[in-house]
């Protein structure tokens, strides 16, 4: 019987356990090791943030420097003058000359003739966004 000495017991199966401890050895010292060591970014990160904060510095340097010249353009400027125009008031005709039905009957023709002519282009545009959609 092989693996059984002359006294019944099993002699050592020395490879097959060297074997075991070089991969439990292999298998847990870099997992060990990542776990204690601290992470430490690479070289292109360490590049791609001082890159980035440099952009980002020099962003908020300009816009300081915008800043610091609109409020001194401002304060030359002084205060800004009220300027009112006003054009005088003059009656668009005398009370007693106008009358009020003729007014009022253009006044609705038009508007009638205005809403005619929104309506028309509208149904214009429809049929031509149809014929677009169906070509």
């Amino acid at each position: 019987m092989k693996g059984v000495t002359k006294e019944g017991q099993h002699e050592p199966h020395i490879p097959q356990l060297a074997v075991l401890v070089l991969s439990l050895a292999l298998t847990t010292g870099p997992a060990a090791v990542a776990v204690a060591a601290p992470q430490t970014p690479s070289a292109v990160e360490d590049q791609n943030d001082r890159l980035l904060q440099s952009l980002q510095a020099g962003q908020a340097e300009r816009t300081q420097t915008a800043v610091e010249q609109a409020r001194a353009i401002e304060r030359n400027l002084g205060p800004a003058p009220v300027v009112t125009i006003a054009a005088p008031l003059v009656p668009a005709a005398g009370g007693d000359d106008v009358d009020l039905l003729p007014i009022l009957l253009l006044g609705l023709v038009g508007g009638l003739a205005g809403g005619a002519a929104i309506a028309a282009l509208a149904a214009a545009s429809r049929r031509h966004a149809q014929r677009a959609v169906a070509a």
